[in-house]
């Protein structure tokens, strides 16, 4: 039995991915999420597809188990300049993709925002038809103590709020206008607008962050200077560590 649970417990961790480290798990965690297209270059995959970005994943983890192995010193001071690197990172709630992309102009950050404004009207339709079967399911979900049905159940919800409110909406819209045509348009514009504003207002976040990044960037401000040179420190250390595991691997 314990024999069949180890070789079952070897074929899952095949298809997750899986840190052995208790002390350097968020290092490796982290690191294998934001380093994956520099992976996937070194292995001659396309990052952009989910299986690929998963190789690339699992590779990162190997070369980072075999550092830890071989050089605990070495992957002592990576965890070291990973934790200072990213705890600035989150002081500024920036993702690492922010200093993979740090070029932003002024010109291309107003374009992105004169294009917001004219697409605001649209955005809020679909937050005011949308926000209860959208909030609803997210606040019952709080109540779950175990994270990891946490989404499970709260797709399960939604599939009924959605459901719910959009009958319920259609139908007194109906009322009001008497009209089939109309009541089938807004019906329609329902989900369209609703994924529409949900995805709007994360490009609106991600636009406020991108104004503040060009904002520290241009009065040089001394952290995110810091902040810049740690990424650009931990990316040479990293492409030393991928460089080094493949000379030996092959």
């Amino acid at each position: 039995m314990n024999l069949l649970r180890e070789k079952l417990s070897e074929e899952i961790k095949k298809l997750i991915i899986h840190i052995d480290s208790e002390e350097f798990y968020d290092m490796q965690y982290s690191l294998c999420k934001d380093f994956a297209p520099d992976m996937a270059e070194y292995i001659n995959l396309e990052a952009n597809s989910t299986y690929s970005k998963f190789v690339a994943e699992k590779k990162t983890i190997t070369v980072l188990d075999n550092l830890i192995e071989k050089n605990i010193n070495k992957a002592k001071k990576l965890n070291n300049l990973f934790k200072s690197y990213y705890s600035k990172l989150q002081d500024f709630n920036f993702t690492n993709s922010f200093l993979r992309k740090s070029y932003y102009t002024i010109f291309s950050l107003l374009a992105q925002s004169i294009i917001s404004i004219i697409m605001l009207p649209i955005a809020i339709y679909g937050l005011i038809n949308n926000i209860f079967s959208y909030k609803i399911p997210v606040w019952i979900t709080r109540l779950v103590k175990d994270s990891q049905f946490v989404c499970t159940f709260r797709f399960a919800i939604m599939l009924f709020t959605f459901t719910l409110f959009y009958f319920i909406q259609t139908l007194v819209f109906y009322f009001v206008f008497k009209d089939i045509s109309i009541t089938s348009l807004y019906f329609i514009s329902l989900p369209i607008t609703g994924f529409f504003s949900y995805n709007y207002f994360v490009s609106c976040k991600k636009l406020f962050s991108k104004w503040e990044f060009l904002y520290l960037k241009l009065t040089k401000n001394s952290t995110f200077t810091l902040l810049n040179e740690e990424f650009d420190k931990l990316n040479y250390e990293l492409q030393n560590i991928f460089e080094n595991y493949f000379k030996e691997e092959f």
